[in-house]
Formats: C-alpha cells, structure tokens, sequence
C-alpha cells in the first residue's frame, strides 16, 4: 500500500485533498510523506453530497426500540474498532449510562469490538437506513482518532443534529464555524462534559443548534457547491497548464 502511494504521489502533477487538516493521517503514520509531498502542487477541494433525510420519524423510531420520547440519545454510525474510537465511545457509554434518562443508540458491525451490556446501550447492527436512526437522536457522536474528511459528519450536518467530535484530522476544518451544533474534544472527559451540556439544554435550543448545522451543510457542502469548488479547481489547473 505504501509503494501505490508513493508511486501515486510522486508522478502525480497536482495532488488534490478536501481540506490542508485532512493531510493529518499521512503525516502521522508514514514517515517519508512530508518530503514526498514537499515539492507537489497541492489544491484543496472540500467534498460535497446530496442531502439526507430519515426515512421514518424520530418517534417512530423510538418507538421501534422502546425509547422514550424525553429520553436524551446519542447515535453513532461507523465500524466498532479503534481508529474510528469506538473504544472512546463505551467509555463515554460506562460513564453516562449511569443516568438512566440517556440512551445510545448505535449502528454498524459488531465486529471487531462488541457493544456495553446495557439496555440503554442499543446496537441496531448494519442499517440500510442510518439517517432515521442519527435523526432520532439529539446528538451523534464522531470519536475517530485518525480521520481524512468523513462523510458521515456532513450527513449528520445535512439532517441538523448537534455533533460531539475529536479535534483531529478533518474534522479540524469544521472549527471555523463558530456557534454551531459543532462541540470539539480532545479527551473522553471533554466529550462526556459536552454531551451533558447538550442534556440540560431545552429541546428547542437543541433543535436550534441542529438548524445551525444544517444551514452549514446548506451553505457550503452541497452537491451544487462541490461543483462550483471543482470547476474552480480544474480551472486552476488548466491555467496553470
């Protein structure tokens, strides 16, 4: 895998990522990146998709999974493994469970870490409809440790949930947006405090911190915008040529 990359990176002319923090992971696990990378015409294109929606209601989804309306739950989508920081995530889980108003609610394999022995701990297993499930809670969660530009962070923006998020990678790229849905951690105690901040507030100003999120979803990461940003960038390209 190494050697494709390099060979990529070397004879590339231009080399394009979604934003300069998305270059993280290659700085921290390969050695030779930064003199690779040294003299290559970097262009930087953030990534852009279509919109998502639930497919069933926030109560009826509850319902399928006997949660309570009033109950406060955190989703999250993604592999069960350590660089995605699942591991993070049960300790957040072990720590907030102990309320018994909190639910988490959450989707993928479970494999190769498994869920907490909880019933406020539901692992729906792989879904075919994550957007129901993120848009039945009131905050997803994004715990990666290592991370590129993850598309699940602009699905979640896309359907106005409030996100609690590792400051690492890519996901520093969205700290530009200030008094957002968007609340940074560096460490599970810091995640655990902003989920609790997110628990005392009142429904509407949770719901009003949803409407910033999608508002920078609609603002910025369109499939209409990420057209535009492209175009601009070939153009670039071309007049460089």
């Amino acid at each position: 895998l190494i050697e494709m990359d390099e060979f990529a990176f070397k004879r590339a002319d231009y080399v394009v990522f979604p934003c300069e923090e998305a270059e993280e992971p290659y700085y921290h696990t390969w050695n030779e990146y930064a003199s690779i990378r040294k003299n290559k015409k970097i262009l930087y294109l953030p990534t852009g998709i279509v919109g998502c929606s639930a497919r069933i209601t926030r109560d009826e989804y509850r319902k399928k999974y006997h949660i309570p309306e009033d109950a406060f739950v955190v989703s999250y989508v993604g592999r069960h493994n350590e660089i995605k920081g699942y591991a993070d995530l049960k300790k957040m889980g072990e720590e907030l469970l102990n309320n018994q108003n909190i639910y988490f609610l959450i989707a993928g394999k479970e494999e190769p870490m498994k869920g907490l022995d909880n019933s406020h701990w539901i692992e729906v297993g792989w879904t075919n409809d994550p957007h129901s499930l993120i848009a039945a809670s009131d905050v997803f969660v994004l715990p990666n440790h290592e991370t590129y530009f993850d598309l699940v962070l602009l699905e979640v923006l896309s359907l106005g949930v409030p996100v609690v998020l590792s400051n690492t990678g890519g996901n520093k790229f969205f700290k530009k947006f200030q008094n957002s849905g968007l609340s940074f951690y560096d460490t599970v105690a810091d995640a655990i405090k902003s989920i609790n901040h997110l628990k005392k507030m009142n429904k509407l100003d949770i719901e009003k911190l949803g409407k910033c999120n999608r508002k920078i979803f609609e603002n910025n990461f369109t499939v209409e915008h990420f057209t535009q940003n492209y175009i601009h960038v070939i153009r670039q390209i071309a007049e460089d040529e």
